[in-house]
C-alpha cells in the first residue's frame, strides 16, 4: 500500500545538487508562493559515479528528519546524464521510504526507474513545486468554503471530510495565518 501524502505537506525534504538549476527552480517556485513551506535540502550528486550513493544517503537522511514529503529533483540532460536514477538502490530507497517521495527528474520525455516507484512523479522540478503549492491552495479553498459554506459546496463535500478538516484546524492555522509566523519561508540547508 502506498503511503498517504499529508493533506498539507509543508515540511519538504529536498534531494538535489544544492546550487543547481533544479535546486533554484524548485526553491524559487516554492518561495514565490504565498505558502509557508520549510525546506530541508540535502546535497547529492545527481550525475556521474556518485549519484547512486549520494542520492540514497540523502533520502535516508531526510526520512529521519521531521518532513512531510521528500522531493528528488534533477533538471534535464541526456539519457546517460540521467542514468543514475535507474539504479536499483535509488529505486529501493524511494519505494521503501516511510515518507512519500515525489520526483521531478528531467524534462517531458524523460522517465526513470525512480519516477516509476515514486509516490508521484513530475516532469520537472518546477512542476513538482507547483504540485505542492497547488495542494496547499486547494486545502485553503476547502477551508474557506467550510468557514463560509455555499449551498453548492455543501452539496459536494462529504461530512466525514469536513470533520477531518476540523481536526486539522491547528495545523491549518500555520498555513492560514502567515503574518504571525516568523520566517514563514525558511530555507534550511543541512
Amino acid at each position: 500500500a502506498q503511503i498517504a501524502l499529508p493533506l498539507v505537506p509543508q515540511r519538504v525534504g529536498l534531494v538535489t545538487s544544492i546550487g543547481s538549476a533544479a535546486y533554484n527552480d524548485f526553491v524559487d517556485e516554492i518561495n514565490a508562493s504565498d505558502c509557508a513551506f520549510r525546506i530541508l535540502a540535502c546535497d547529492a550528486r545527481v550525475q556521474g559515479a556518485e549519484t547512486e550513493k549520494t542520492v540514497v544517503a540523502a533520502i535516508r537522511t531526510l526520512q529521519r528528519m521531521d518532513v512531510d514529503v521528500i522531493v528528488v529533483a534533477r533538471g534535464g540532460g541526456s539519457r546517460s546524464d540521467l542514468a543514475g536514477f535507474d539504479a536499483e538502490s535509488i529505486a529501493r530507497a524511494i519505494a521503501t521510504c516511510p515518507v512519500p517521495v515525489l520526483t521531478g527528474i528531467g524534462h517531458e520525455i524523460d522517465t526513470s526507474l525512480a519516477d516509476v516507484v515514486a509516490h508521484k512523479d513530475f516532469k520537472t522540478p518546477t512542476a513538482c513545486a507547483d504540485f505542492l503549492v497547488d495542494r496547499v491552495h486547494e486545502v485553503l479553498r476547502i477551508d474557506s468554503s467550510i468557514v463560509d459554506p455555499t449551498p453548492e459546496v455543501m452539496g459536494t463535500v462529504d461530512a466525514d471530510f469536513i470533520r477531518g478538516i476540523a481536526k486539522l484546524e491547528n495545523r491549518l492555522l500555520i498555513v492560514l495565518d502567515l503574518d504571525k509566523i516568523p520566517g514563514d519561508k525558511m530555507l534550511e540547508v543541512e
